[in-house]
């Protein structure tokens, strides 16, 4: 039996592998501060393993504050990009799947990047590595927050999307109903303001679930930018687009 809906398949995962898609990632806003600080308390200096770490968003500052962190990623690209940056994170090529699990962990962090994996595989794992009180941490975040014309930007990627399979869903409320996870606590960290250029803003787009430009193709990727920067040309201030970010931190156990 299917328990994920068909848009969360790996075949729409593996465009994150896509050269595009790893150059543009950083264009998309970080993780507040508080984000990073509740990883490091359920850590408690213990063994960290962020899987679908990209470029590092998580491990990268996990790493800074002392902390010993495998970070794993399907994506060689993102990977290179990562490592550039931090040589003491342990920087690992591999689907989580497929992965061996072979040491104990205090935490493991999955932001924007469980409901891509096989969870059947990936729980059983997780329920063998983690320590007795060690805690799967699942983030999710929002990032059109505070925009006026969120909606229109909406139904523009319904539009040119590539997964024209996608759904709305809650990732905790599929795990929790297929009997996979069982919720310990749960921080919604405050709103985290960013502020980038409009180009920037445009291009983080194509580092999203279906706006691959491999996938997309040259002449439609040239055309939703153009009609994003029509969208959302109203609401810049000096060139900048102005909003916010929310991210969510659940923790909890493998069941």
């Amino acid at each position: 039996m299917n328990i994920k809906p068909k848009h969360l398949s790996r075949e729409y995962a593996d465009q994150f592998q896509d050269l595009s898609v790893a150059t543009k990632y950083r264009t998309r806003p970080g993780y507040a501060d508080s984000v990073i600080n509740r990883l490091v308390t359920l850590a408690d200096k213990g063994l960290v393993l962020d899987l679908g770490c990209g470029t590092g968003e998580l491990a990268i500052p996990l790493s800074a504050v002392g902390l010993s962190v495998d970070a794993l990623d399907p994506s060689a690209a993102m990977l290179k990009i990562a490592a550039e940056d931090d040589s003491r994170v342990n920087w690992i090529h591999s689907y989580a799947e497929d992965f061996a699990f072979n040491k104990e962990y205090s935490l493991i962090c999955c932001a924007n990047s469980l409901h891509w994996m096989d969870w059947p595989v990936v729980f059983a794992q997780f329920k063998q590595s983690l320590k007795a009180q060690g805690v799967l941490a699942i983030i999710t975040e929002g990032h059109l927050c505070g925009l006026s014309v969120a909606d229109k930007i909406h139904q523009l990627v319904a539009t040119f999307s590539t997964n024209q399979d996608f759904q709305s869903f809650s990732l905790i409320d599929l795990l929790q109903s297929n009997n996979f996870f069982r919720i310990i606590g749960n921080q919604i960290c405050e709103k985290t303001p960013f502020s980038q250029s409009l180009t920037d803003f445009v291009s983080s787009f194509h580092a999203r679930n279906g706006l691959s430009i491999e996938r997309m193709g040259q002449d439609k990727a040239q055309q939703f930018d153009d009609q994003l920067t029509e969208i959302v040309q109203p609401i810049t201030r000096d060139g900048q687009v102005h909003g916010y970010t929310q991210a969510s931190v659940t923790w909890g156990r493998a069941v």
